[in-house]
């Protein structure tokens, strides 16, 4: 006589959801990283282009600094007047002190506004890029846990999927024996775990795609 054993069968449906599942928080870990990636580096393009342009002006200004003082009497001392201009910047700014301090060695009022734009585009200049580098290596920290997250993923898919088609081949060695009923119940639950198993082996493809083209865009902070 017949009997209705269908033991471990839910179980195996259940793998196959979980499998699938994982294969779907892989693909989107993936995806993750490399709106991450792509975020920072379009950041890192604006604060490059803002770094360029300031030390191109701090450049351009200082230039001109030493063709005015090239122009004065022979008795501007360059090196004494940028450390004093430096010791005022690094306190309180205050820009009528350097403003009567740089005019005092004889520069004209023209000086000043050299000295001050100069100055001013070094330092933020300096911080721009410090801070876009503290941003690399924020995101790259994150990149690198993402990418820690999606391996253990990756793992816990294999893992999953090994037991699964264990227990399958088992199941096909030693079939349970069905009712008419059970058996076609039972074809149409494997025909579903199939097909789950199709769409994650295919999330999972496409996965491992991303995650090549996401690793050949890594955000390197030397």
């Amino acid at each position: 006589m017949a009997t209705n054993n269908l033991t471990g069968i839910s179980d195996y449906v259940e793998e196959a959801n979980v499998l699938h599942m994982s294969g779907l928080r892989f693909h989107q870990g993936i995806r993750s990283v490399n709106m991450l990636a792509k975020m920072m580096e379009e950041r890192f393009k604006c604060e490059e282009k803002m770094a360029h342009v300031l030390e191109h002006n701090s450049c351009d200004w200082s230039k001109k600094l030493a063709d005015i003082s090239s122009e004065g009497n022979g008795e501007f001392d360059h090196g004494s007047i940028y450390v004093a201009i430096t010791k005022a910047l690094m306190e309180p700014f205050e820009e009528a002190k350097i403003y009567n301090l740089v005019k005092n060695e004889g520069l004209g009022d023209d000086g000043p506004v050299h000295y001050l734009s100069s100055w001013k585009a070094q330092m933020e200049s300096s911080q721009i890029q410090n801070k876009t580098m503290k941003l690399y290596s924020t995101a790259w920290d994150k990149q690198q846990s993402t990418l820690k997250e999606i391996e253990k993923a990756k793992e816990y898919f294999y893992m999953r999927k090994y037991k699964l088609e264990k227990g399958l081949r088992q199941l096909q060695a030693d079939p349970p024996v069905l009712s008419s009923r059970a058996e076609a119940k039972l074809n149409k639950t494997l025909d579903r775990y199939r097909e789950k198993c199709e769409v994650a082996q295919e999330v999972y493809k496409r996965s491992l795609k991303m995650a090549e083209e996401g690793r050949g865009k890594d955000l390197v902070v030397s």
